[in-house]
């Protein structure tokens, strides 16, 4: 069985959600296969955490007096994707300075890219844009993400569309 799960180099991640991508956790039975899995998943987090290569070890040392294991698991996460350059185009509603700022996630540039935040970013924009009435608002990203100098390059394509204005008239009770 597995006794204890020790997690070495996480930052800037949580401990948590190292232990929470794994399908190992203490009192499961020990399988060197199911070991060599979980680095698999978790170098998977990593890279949807913005790094380009990360190497993960999970060690298994057997505690002699019970004969149960510990699990050791070792990050090296790597470089860091850093946002390169931000473009954006298809705006007339808001400044590109203004939509910029809204993606919290590429504000500045050679930042740690995290593709997770950015789309949740553009899921945030769209939501702003149909606010003030743009409801058939197309926002295209392109990310030219390079593994040689772990640059991101971003285009955002928007397609605002009509604007729409709802006025309600005669109603005196509300």
């Amino acid at each position: 069985r597995i006794k204890d799960i020790r997690v070495h180099g996480k930052y800037p991640l949580f401990e948590n959600q190292i232990l929470k991508t794994m399908t190992l956790y203490p009192g499961d039975a020990f399988s060197p296969s199911e070991a060599k899995t979980q680095s698999r998943l978790i170098a998977d987090l990593f890279r949807k955490n913005g790094y380009i290569d990360p190497r993960v070890e999970v060690a298994h040392r057997q505690d002699p007096s019970d004969g149960h294991y510990f699990l050791d698991v070792h990050i090296d996460k790597g470089r860091p994707y850093r946002l390169r350059r931000l473009t954006i185009s298809g705006n007339q509603a808001f400044q590109k300075d203004s939509l910029r700022w809204k993606l919290k996630s590429v504000r500045w540039d050679n930042t740690r890219f995290e593709e997770i935040n950015f789309q949740e970013d553009l899921k945030n924009l769209r939501t702003d844009y149909i606010r003030q009435g743009y409801a058939d608002v197309v926002i295209t990203p392109d990310i030219a993400a390079h593994t040689e100098t772990g640059n991101v390059d971003i285009h955002i394509q928007i397609i605002e569309g009509p604007i729409y204005e709802i006025k309600f008239s005669g109603n005196i009770a509300f």
